[in-house]
C-alpha cells in the first residue's frame, strides 16, 4: 500500500492517493485538480473511492470533476451531506460565490465503516469537532486526518457544525487508539499521533480542556 500527498493550489486542502498494490485506489479531499493529481491518477488501475474528510469547500471542490473522470464512488459522512449542495455550510460562497458544484454522494457514511480496497481495507473514524461529520480514514498506520488533527493543533470548531466539546471527545478516542499513526492531515506538514500525545497542546492538555469544557 502507498498513499502519494498531492500539494494543493492556495487554500484548497491537501489530497491524497491511497494506492493499493492491486492498483486500486481512492483519493482523500480532492479540494483542486492540478496537473500532479491527474497524472498520479492514471498511474492507477482503477479509483474506487472519492472520500472526503468533511464538507468544507476546499476539501469537497473537485469532487464532480474527479467523479467524471474516474467513475468512483463519493463518500462522505451523513452530518456533512448538507454541504455538498449548500455553499454557506461549505463556505464556498465566501471564495466562489455560486460556483460550487458537488455531486450527492454514493456512500453515506456513519463512521464504523470498513471500505474495501482491493486487498487492503480503508477504517472509517467518525471524529466530529471540526464539523459534525468530520471523519479520519485509517489504513494500517496511516490516518488521513482531514481537519481534525494537525501538527501540533487542531481544526477549528467555531465554523458551522463545529464543538470544542465534541473536539475534545474526538482527541481523546484518537489518543486512546493502540499504537502510533502517521497522520496525513488536511493543511500543513504531516506528523504522528505520538508526537501529537506528546506534544500538540489540546492533547497532552486534555484532562484540563475536559474540565473547562464538560465539567
Amino acid at each position: 500500500m502507498e498513499i502519494i500527498s498531492i500539494k494543493p493550489f492556495g487554500n484548497f486542502a491537501n489530497t491524497y492517493i491511497i494506492k493499493d498494490e492491486s492498483g486500486a485506489a481512492a483519493i482523500v479531499d480532492p479540494g483542486c485538480v492540478t496537473d500532479e493529481l491527474k497524472s498520479e491518477i492514471e498511474k492507477c488501475g482503477k479509483v474506487e473511492y472519492i472520500l472526503l474528510t468533511h464538507g468544507h469547500y476546499d476539501h469537497i471542490w473537485s469532487a464532480k470533476e474527479i467523479k467524471e473522470l474516474t467513475g468512483a464512488k463519493l463518500a462522505v459522512h451523513k452530518n456533512d451531506m448538507p454541504f455538498l449542495a449548500d455553499e454557506s455550510l461549505s463556505h464556498g460562497c465566501k471564495y466562489f460565490p455560486g460556483e460550487q458544484d458537488v455531486p450527492q454522494p454514493d456512500i453515506v457514511l456513519e463512521g464504523g465503516e470498513v471500505l474495501k480496497l482491493g486487498n487492503s481495507e480503508i477504517k472509517v473514524m467518525s471524529t466530529p469537532g471540526h464539523t459534525k461529520g468530520s471523519v479520519v480514514y485509517i489504513v494500517g498506520d496511516t490516518m488521513c486526518a482531514g481537519d481534525t488533527l494537525f501538527y501540533l493543533t487542531v481544526g477549528r470548531t467555531d465554523l458551522e457544525g463545529g464543538s470544542m466539546e465534541d473536539m475534545i471527545n474526538t482527541l481523546e478516542k484518537l489518543k486512546n487508539l493502540e499504537g502510533d499513526f502517521r497522520v496525513l492531515p488536511g493543511h500543513g506538514r504531516e506528523t504522528t499521533l505520538e508526537h501529537e500525545r506528546q506534544n500538540n497542546r489540546y492533547m497532552s492538555k486534555l484532562d484540563l480542556l475536559k474540565e473547562q469544557y464538560l465539567g
